[in-house]
């Protein structure tokens, strides 16, 4: 049995209703897609054996032989159009899938997508958890309620849920992978991170999610030792624009902060400070750097200049949904005080952080954005174009817009994708403003001396698929 320590409870497993990424860290082990992304993004088998593009606007996909759900009911043609259509239509879902005009059964094992466009990016977003493939039978019978009743055909199988207490998942013995070496896989709500460790040392749990920076040197002397990996997932200021809508506001706050102090301050290198960038460096290439230099004088003479002296201005954050929250927080705040701008937390548990934001609730917001379909275009399509459900700064800006649209058709990995990224880098962090970049993260977690083989995606899901516990 392998026991996690998480900093925030899972809101719903319903893949395409997902609440927070915490939700798909979890539904990633119940659930498998078409197809999956591997560690260098590219696309490989897992329900689906084959697929390629009929024309422009449709791909056909050979379905593997006998998989079963977890219900026992067989994976068919019929499961895959259902579950598609149904996410296609889900607030979150319609941000991977909405362009899914139609899922046609061909035969049993055959099904074609037919788009309403040319979309170059849908590959990548069906190996989104939130693509997976639902038992047609656990969504009739629990409908709405299906977000606690989750069957899938993926590694793990669910069990139980008891709210803010635990999260058990079985290993699925029939699994078309090979069944895994764990039989059982717990995830444990523990939202601070003393106390995630306490129980690590003690043998309550044999993995942590985000050990305290300052508690890495010392975890050898423990037996224990830290994960340490690869994750494509920006952490940015955002700003409200329709709240703050001076934009030599915004810029003399993106001035006043100083990324490398905080990263070395609070995150103890277990981080990159995000000088030259939004979306996370592996994922740029040769792109030009991007970026508000930290200048307080400068911030001092520009909010003057906008008569928004002795501001007071208010930031919603999580408490420990990404590593350190409320310190990184406090260092900023204390950057700000410096400019004169007066900075007050509204610090709130992962729900209801991520409604205020969803709510638009907010003046400043805290966020880190997960690239889980391995394509840098995905940040600007589903956070920055107007009227996107996670459009949390409420940019609504015709240029965004007009190059999210070029990025339909530029295919993931060209060149000429890459230079779309690049100017909408650009364009939403040094001409609009509508975030700030203040570090790149990584997959940060702590094993006990018996784990082996936990390793971690640069999409943030858990590879479980080699892990034993003693």
């Amino acid at each position: 049995m392998l026991r996690i320590g998480m900093a925030a409870e899972a809101e719903s497993l319903d893949p395409p209703n997902f609440r927070i990424s915490s939700d798909l860290i979890r539904a990633d082990l119940i659930f498998d897609g078409l197809v999956d992304a591997a560690a260098d993004g590219t696309i490989v088998p897992a329900l689906a054996t084959e697929w390629a593009p009929v024309d422009e606007t449709t791909w056909e996909f050979k379905l593997r032989e006998g998989v079963t759900f977890h219900d026992g009911e067989s994976l068919d043609a019929a499961a895959v159009e259902t579950s598609l259509e149904r996410a296609a239509a889900a607030d979150q879902g319609s941000a991977y899938l909405g362009v899914l005009e139609d899922v046609e059964v061909v035969d049993d094992l055959t099904v074609r997508l037919h788009l309403e466009r040319p979309y170059a990016a849908i590959l990548n977003n069906l190996t989104v958890p939130v693509a997976g493939i639902q038992s047609p039978a656990a969504l009739a019978e629990h409908g709405d309620d299906v977000s606690r009743h989750p069957v899938g055909t993926g590694p793990f199988q669910f069990v139980e849920w008891q709210l803010d207490t635990k999260l058990v998942l079985a290993a699925n013995p029939d699994y078309w992978g090979g069944a895994p070496a764990l039989d059982r896989v717990e995830f444990i709500p523990i939202p601070e991170a003393s106390t995630r460790l306490s129980a690590l040392r003690t043998g309550s749990l044999e993995v942590i999610e985000n050990p305290s920076p300052d508690e890495i040197p010392g975890l050898g002397s423990s037996g224990l030792a830290a994960v340490v990996e690869p994750k494509a997932r920006p952490i940015f200021l955002g700003f409200n624009v329709e709240e703050i809508p001076d934009v030599r506001v915004r810029t003399a706050i993106a001035m006043a902060l100083d990324k490398e102090a905080i990263v070395d301050a609070v995150l103890e290198g277990l981080g990159t400070p995000a000088t030259e960038s939004l979306v996370t460096p592996e994922f740029r290439g040769e792109a030009a750097a991007v970026g508000i230099a930290y200048d307080p004088d400068g911030a001092k003479a520009l909010l003057e200049e906008a008569g928004a002296t002795g501001l007071s201005l208010r930031v919603v954050l999580p408490t420990e949904r990404y590593l350190r929250d409320t310190a990184v927080m406090e260092v900023i705040q204390a950057q700000l005080a410096e400019v004169g701008i007066t900075l007050e937390l509204d610090i709130r548990d992962s729900g209801a952080w991520y409604q205020a934001l969803l709510d638009r609730d907010t003046e400043l917001y805290w966020l880190g954005w997960g690239l889980n379909s391995y394509d840098p275009g995905d940040l600007f399509t589903r956070v920055f174009a107007t009227g996107a459900v996670n459009n949390m700064s409420q940019l609504a800006a015709p240029d965004v817009d007009a190059l999210v649209g070029e990025l339909e058709s530029a295919a993931v990995g060209s060149e000429e994708r890459a230079a779309i990224v690049s100017e909408l880098e650009r364009l939403v962090v040094e001409e609009h403003v509508a975030v700030v970049p203040i570090y790149h993260s990584k997959n940060l977690f702590a094993v006990a001396a018996d784990v082996e083989g936990f390793h971690t995606t640069p999409g943030e899901m858990l590879d479980l698929s080699a892990t034993t516990v003693g």
